[in-house]
């Protein structure tokens, strides 16, 4: 029974991080100014994904040296489920240059 629990364990974290890297693929491809992209915290519409996971990210503004623009973006992604007997939660984080 504790092999079956391992391996199904295993299965929901290789598809939270198939689903989290998806996400912030798809992020990092937007415009500097998507909506999704704003200061702030986002759900995913699509949430709950296949059913059982949670995906959502916060986004910081980070501005330049002036103060008067935003120099890039924090952008934190985490996707939650509900594992054996508990909730678990895998999170990524990158920046987001105005150039990229």
């Amino acid at each position: 029974v504790m092999v079956v629990n391992g391996n199904a364990i295993s299965k929901m974290s290789t598809t939270a991080s198939a689903l989290a890297s998806a996400k912030m693929e798809d992020l990092k491809s937007k415009s500097f100014t998507d909506a999704n992209l704003a200061a702030g915290s986002h759900a995913d519409a699509e949430n709950p994904l296949q059913g059982f996971y949670t995906r959502s990210w916060s986004v910081t503004d980070v501005m330049d040296a002036s103060g008067m623009g935003v120099s890039y973006k924090t952008i934190s992604l985490t996707v939650t489920w509900n594992g054996q007997n508990s909730s678990r939660s895998m999170s990524l984080s990158t920046l987001k240059t105005n150039s990229s």
